[in-house]
């Protein structure tokens, strides 16, 4: 099951909970992040590096999540 727009978010986390095998999401670190995958058996975080922006020596490394609900 695949959600892509933020007012899915708690639905997704909600199956990930409930489902039968172990889901894994992946998602910018924000606090908002943080809050919403709290519970998650295992969160990495790690730097990435933008490659889009309309000027490229403004490109910077921003955060990623992967958190892991294991059953």
């Amino acid at each position: 099951m695949l959600f892509r727009s933020p007012p899915c978010f708690p639905v997704t986390i909600e199956w990930a909970k409930k489902s039968k095998h172990t889901t894994i999401i992946s998602n910018h670190w924000t606090p908002e992040a943080e809050k919403l995958y709290a519970d998650a058996t295992d969160i990495v975080v790690f730097d990435v590096q933008r490659t889009i922006s309309c000027k490229g020596e403004e490109r910077k490394k921003v955060q990623e999540c992967i958190a892991v609900y294991e059953k």
